[in-house]
Protein backbone atom coordinates (compact mmCIF):
# COMPACT_ATOMS: atom_id res chain seq x y z
CA UNK A 1 0.00 0.00 0.00
CA UNK A 2 2.75 2.46 0.95
CA UNK A 3 4.63 1.78 -2.27
CA UNK A 4 1.63 2.54 -4.50
CA UNK A 5 0.84 5.84 -2.75
CA UNK A 6 4.51 6.81 -2.98
CA UNK A 7 4.39 6.12 -6.72
CA UNK A 8 1.22 8.22 -7.05
CA UNK A 9 2.91 11.11 -5.24
CA UNK A 10 6.03 10.81 -7.43
CA UNK A 11 3.87 10.86 -10.58
CA UNK A 12 2.07 13.94 -9.27
CA UNK A 13 5.42 15.59 -8.55
CA UNK A 14 6.35 15.13 -12.22
CA UNK A 15 3.03 16.68 -13.30
CA UNK A 16 3.62 19.60 -10.92
CA UNK A 17 7.13 20.11 -12.30
CA UNK A 18 5.77 20.30 -15.86
CA UNK A 19 3.13 22.82 -14.75
CA UNK A 20 5.59 25.00 -12.83
CA UNK A 21 8.07 24.96 -15.71
CA UNK A 22 5.44 25.88 -18.31
CA UNK A 23 3.83 28.61 -16.21
CA UNK A 24 7.01 30.10 -14.77
CA UNK A 25 6.12 28.79 -11.29
CA UNK A 26 2.58 30.14 -11.12
CA UNK A 27 0.73 29.11 -7.93
CA UNK A 28 -1.87 26.36 -7.92
CA UNK A 29 -5.33 27.84 -7.72
CA UNK A 30 -7.84 26.82 -5.11
CA UNK A 31 -10.68 24.64 -6.40
CA UNK A 32 -13.34 26.16 -4.17
CA UNK A 33 -13.00 29.77 -5.34
CA UNK A 34 -13.12 31.65 -8.59
CA UNK A 35 -10.77 34.35 -7.32
CA UNK A 36 -7.54 34.23 -9.28
CA UNK A 37 -4.56 34.75 -7.05
CA UNK A 38 -5.68 32.53 -4.22
CA UNK A 39 -3.54 29.49 -3.81
CA UNK A 40 0.04 28.60 -3.29
CA UNK A 41 3.10 26.70 -4.35
CA UNK A 42 2.73 23.01 -3.45
CA UNK A 43 5.46 20.41 -3.18
CA UNK A 44 5.79 16.88 -1.91
CA UNK A 45 8.87 15.19 -0.45
CA UNK A 46 8.89 11.40 -0.49
CA UNK A 47 11.06 9.59 2.06
CA UNK A 48 11.14 5.91 2.90
CA UNK A 49 8.37 5.89 5.51
CA UNK A 50 7.07 9.47 5.43
CA UNK A 51 5.73 11.89 2.82
CA UNK A 52 5.79 15.62 3.49
CA UNK A 53 3.47 18.04 1.77
CA UNK A 54 4.45 21.70 1.86
CA UNK A 55 2.43 24.67 0.65
CA UNK A 56 3.70 28.21 0.63
CA UNK A 57 0.91 30.72 0.11
CA UNK A 58 1.27 34.09 -1.61
CA UNK A 59 1.34 35.88 1.73
CA UNK A 60 4.36 33.83 2.78
CA UNK A 61 2.61 31.47 5.20
CA UNK A 62 4.09 28.00 5.05
CA UNK A 63 2.09 24.88 5.87
CA UNK A 64 3.68 21.48 6.18
CA UNK A 65 1.92 18.18 6.69
CA UNK A 66 3.51 14.85 7.48
CA UNK A 67 1.95 11.58 6.38
CA UNK A 68 3.35 8.36 7.84
CA UNK A 69 3.12 5.55 5.32
CA UNK A 70 2.68 2.94 8.05
CA UNK A 71 -0.46 4.62 9.33
CA UNK A 72 -3.60 3.64 7.39
CA UNK A 73 -5.30 6.86 8.54
CA UNK A 74 -2.40 8.99 7.27
CA UNK A 75 -2.42 7.14 3.94
CA UNK A 76 -6.17 7.79 3.57
CA UNK A 77 -5.66 11.48 4.37
CA UNK A 78 -2.76 11.66 1.91
CA UNK A 79 -4.89 10.10 -0.84
CA UNK A 80 -7.62 12.68 -0.21
CA UNK A 81 -5.09 15.52 -0.21
CA UNK A 82 -3.51 14.24 -3.40
CA UNK A 83 -6.94 14.03 -5.06
CA UNK A 84 -7.63 17.63 -4.03
CA UNK A 85 -4.23 18.81 -5.30
CA UNK A 86 -4.84 17.04 -8.64
CA UNK A 87 -8.11 18.96 -8.98
CA UNK A 88 -6.26 22.18 -8.19
CA UNK A 89 -3.62 21.35 -10.80
CA UNK A 90 -6.28 20.61 -13.42
CA UNK A 91 -8.04 23.91 -12.72
CA UNK A 92 -4.76 25.81 -12.76
CA UNK A 93 -3.80 24.30 -16.14
CA UNK A 94 -7.20 25.20 -17.63
CA UNK A 95 -7.03 28.80 -16.40
CA UNK A 96 -3.42 29.23 -17.52
CA UNK A 97 -4.13 27.81 -21.00
CA UNK A 98 -7.18 30.09 -21.36
CA UNK A 99 -5.12 33.13 -20.37
CA UNK A 100 -2.09 32.19 -22.49
CA UNK A 101 -3.34 30.77 -25.79
CA UNK A 102 -0.28 32.09 -27.66
CA UNK A 103 2.11 30.13 -25.46
CA UNK A 104 0.08 26.98 -25.96
CA UNK A 105 0.18 27.48 -29.74
CA UNK A 106 3.96 28.04 -29.62
CA UNK A 107 4.31 24.75 -27.75
CA UNK A 108 2.29 22.91 -30.40
CA UNK A 109 4.39 24.49 -33.17
CA UNK A 110 7.59 23.37 -31.45
CA UNK A 111 6.27 19.81 -31.15
CA UNK A 112 5.44 19.67 -34.88
CA UNK A 113 9.00 20.60 -35.90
Amino acid sequence: MAKSISNKVKAFQRELARYYEATDYQDLLEVDTTIIGWGGNVSYTVLKTVIYRTEIERDGHKFEERFRLRSPMDVMELEEQLKHDRRRLGKSWRVWKAENPDKEMEKEDDEEE
